[in-house]
């Protein structure tokens, strides 16, 4: 696997890894346009020794972690009476991390997590000292949100359970039990 660096001119130490399919993705196969001052090289090219194995091994995590976060996407919002919060546009799931915020319909996010939590789906909810921003979204008052955030430790099935959790929880509260 290939990984490719972008790097503007002016700010040598900072950058963003893409996968090299991901820039055949966004501008074919030729090469990538040169304007704004952005050069692209690969990893291999600019990097030696340790700090190409970290830049490899970091560039692994993020494309396993983009991984994750699509499929943790998609069973959100295929979840029936959820409302998520921030990006979901799945083409821009690179400018944000894989944790994402949401209320389930006429239900507080407290005994959501208490459900998720004794499924083994370890979420938080509240406002995550975000008060600013519950308020405004008129949330704080019912409690906030739940956030649920998968990282490289995790796995796909462990994605795919809280899918399966969700679906008891939405399930149990369109059949009016409590549990």
């Amino acid at each position: 696997m290939r990984y490719v660096f972008y790097k503007p001119k002016s700010l040598p130490h900072f950058g963003k890894l893409m996968h090299s399919n991901e820039v055949v993705a966004l501008f074919g196969r030729r090469e990538p346009p040169r304007r704004y001052g952005w050069i692209i090289y690969t990893l291999q090219d600019r990097y030696l020794g340790r700090r190409l194995h970290l830049k490899q091994a970091m560039a692994a995590i993020r494309a396993y972690e983009y991984k994750l976060s699509r499929v943790l996407l998609e069973i959100l919002e295929e979840t029936p009476g959820l409302t998520l919060y921030g990006l979901r546009d799945v083409r821009r799931l690179e400018e944000r991390v894989p944790t994402f915020s949401f209320t389930l319909q006429n239900q507080y996010p407290r005994p959501v997590a208490e459900k998720l939590g004794d499924a083994g789906i370890y979420v938080w909810d509240g406002n995550y000292y975000a008060l600013a921003m519950t308020e405004r979204l008129g949330l704080e008052e019912s409690g906030g949100m739940v956030c649920v955030g998968a990282v490289h430790y995790n796995t796909l099935e462990e994605v795919s359970r809280l899918r399966d959790a969700l679906v008891k929880i939405v399930d149990s509260q369109i059949l009016g039990l409590s549990s």
